[in-house]
C-alpha cells in the first residue's frame, strides 16, 4: 500500500479512494496467487509477465467524476450481485450506447485468461 501519493495522481483523487482495509473474516478466506491461478505465478516467476491475462484487457484506466448517488446505487447494485460497482457503471455505459446503436450488439472486450 502506498502511504505517500505519487506525483502523477491529483490531491483530490488521492483522496477519493475508496479501497476499504480488508476484514478479519475476508482477510481469512484469502488464498496464495499459487492457489487461485498457478499458471500465471510461475511464468510470473519465469520472467514472463506478459502471461497475466489483465495485461491483455482492452479497459483502459481512467478517472471520473461522477454524482455521489449514482456511485452508491452501482455499489449496491454490485453489492447485491455480488461484483464490482465498475463492471456495472461498464455494462450501463455499454448497454446505453448499444440502445442508442453507438456501439455493436455483444461487442464485449474482456480479459481472457491464457490456457
Amino acid at each position: 500500500m502506498l502511504n505517500q501519493k505519487p506525483d502523477y495522481i491529483s490531491q483530490a483523487d488521492w483522496n477519493d479512494v475508496d479501497v476499504p482495509e480488508l476484514t478479519d473474516e475476508e482477510f481469512a478466506q484469502m488464498k496464495p496467487a499459487s492457489v487461485v491461478d498457478p499458471k500465471v505465478v510461475k511464468a510470473y516467476e519465469q520472467g514472463d509477465l506478459n502471461a497475466s491475462p489483465l495485461i491483455h484487457s482492452s479497459k483502459q484506466r481512467i478517472t471520473i467524476r461522477l454524482d455521489a448517488d449514482l456511485i452508491e446505487t452501482f455499489k449496491a447494485q454490485a453489492k447485491a450481485h455480488g461484483g464490482n460497482y465498475q463492471t456495472e457503471i461498464n455494462a450501463a455505459l455499454r448497454q446505453h450506447l448499444q440502445k442508442n446503436q453507438l456501439v455493436e450488439a455483444g461487442h464485449h472486450h474482456r480479459a481472457s485468461k491464457h490456457s
